[in-house]
Formats: C-alpha cells, structure tokens, sequence
C-alpha cells in the first residue's frame, strides 16, 4: 500500500505552528516597542517645550524683579515688583518657583487678588512682609499657604532642578537655573537671568537682620526728576566808604518734578 508522501505528519504541523507563533510574537514585541518608542518620542517633545517656554517666562519676569529673597531645595522665593510704588514687600508682590518630585512638574504661586474685593479683605489677605520674614524658610508656605495663592503649572516631565544665584540672597543680581526633563533620554536645558531693576542697594543691615533701607521707602513716595529754571536781577549802590550798602533784586523760579516707581 503507497502512503501520500506530500501530506504532513502532526509532528511537521506542530512545528510549522511552533514557528508561525514565535514570528507573531516577534514582531508584536517589534511593533509595540516603536510604538512605545513613538509615543515616548512625543512626550518627550512636548516636556522639552514646555521647559522652554517655562524658561523664557521666568528670565522675563525675573529680568523684572526687584529682588530674590530665598533659594531653597525645591523652591525660589523673589519680590517680583513694586505694584503699589510704595518702597515696602506686599505679599500680593511676591512670587514662588516651587519644583514638586512627585509630579514632575515646576509651578508658579502667586497670590492675585481680584478686582473689586473689599479694602479691609484686601489688606488682611495682602498684608507687608519684612525682608526678613521672606528669607526664613517658611516664606514659601506664607504665600503658598494664602487662600487667594493661585498655581500655575510652568514645565511637565521634570525630574530634577538645579538653582543658583550671585552673590547670595538678598544681594542676588543673577540667577541660573537648570531643568532635567525626561526619565530615559533626558534632556537638559540651562538658563541665567540678570535682576535688571533689582533693589538690592536699597538694602541694609540692622542688628543682623537684612532690612529694606528707609531710603526704598521715601524714594518710592517722594522720588524723581526735577528741574527748574530762575532768574534774577539786582542793584545797589554804596554810600560814603562803606562796605555796606542796600540792594534790590528780584527773582522768580519754577521747577517740576516727576516721581518714578522704583
């Protein structure tokens, strides 16, 4: 009796089914992989953008700032500007760059007070702070820790921060910051932002305490440019040898003067 010798044993079925399954996984582990790849690629793209934009809005406002009154671990505490014009730290004024490593993310806190709100709220919520009591590392939490602080998330993706300042705080003049993003192929990007109107020479040491000079505060309320102009004429004349004598004269002089916020 002649068998088929064309037709296949179990065995050659089983191995062609072996082989057909170890190339289906193969290439599902290939596909999921760039997949993964792809999708990483995206988001790794999209944390390096936001670290870039988060890093051109902090040189800006910091260009701004009048000054940086605390770098800690995690967070960098600065008087963004003078709103009011009056020479002294409003809580409303100041600003906290806070790194969180449990989101990855770096955020900015300010406390914003709206318009229309009552005069007597206002100021309970948006009360002076001494520079001191900005340099203590519970100035973070004073403002974080307001009801009217709002966050505003800067940069996603972040995973570590490095923050440095010249000379040392409140004296800063320059800050440098530098943002890792991404846990696998990490990317780095490094900035320095110089207090272009910072009020550093306004400050002052009082029984060892950093204090705003009283200097801030009248050249807040009184200063400015002036200029004026006068003019004037006189004569006189001398009687016998004496050195004395009576004279007249008249003069008229007007000057103007301008305050300008520091």
């Amino acid at each position: 009796m002649k068998t088929n010798s064309k037709a296949m044993t179990l065995a050659e079925l089983l191995i062609a089914v072996s082989i057909t399954a170890v190339i289906a996984l193969s290439v599902a582990g290939v596909t999921s992989a760039l997949s993964a790849a792809h999708a990483y690629g995206e988001d790794g793209y999209a944390n390096v953008q936001s670290g870039r934009s988060a890093m051109i809005a902090i040189q800006r406002e910091l260009n701004r700032a009048k000054l940086v009154t605390r770098i800690g671990s995690r967070e960098l505490v600065y008087w963004r500007h003078d709103s009011d014009g009056d020479g002294q730290i409003g809580l409303s004024e100041m600003a906290v760059l806070e790194y969180d490593p449990k989101q990855d993310t770096l955020s900015r806190h300010q406390v914003v007070l709206p318009d229309g709100m009552a005069a007597g709220v206002a100021a309970a919520l948006d009360s002076p702070q001494t520079l001191a009591a900005m340099m203590q590392s519970s100035a973070a939490g004073v403002i974080t820790g307001n009801a009217r602080c709002e966050t505003t998330v800067m940069a996603q993706g972040v995973t570590a921060v490095r923050v440095g300042v010249w000379p040392e705080c409140p004296m800063t003049k320059l800050v440098q910051i530098e943002l890792t993003l991404g846990d696998g192929q990490q990317s780095v990007i490094r900035s320095a932002a110089a207090l272009r109107v910072g009020r550093s020479e306004y400050v002052d040491i009082v029984d060892g305490q950093y204090v705003l000079s009283e200097t801030s505060v009248a050249d807040a309320d009184s200063g400015g440019n002036g200029n004026g102009n006068g003019n004037g004429n006189g004569n006189g004349n001398d009687d016998d040898d004496d050195d004395g004598g009576n004279s007249g004269g008249n003069g008229n002089g007007n000057g103007n003067g301008k305050g300008k916020k520091k």
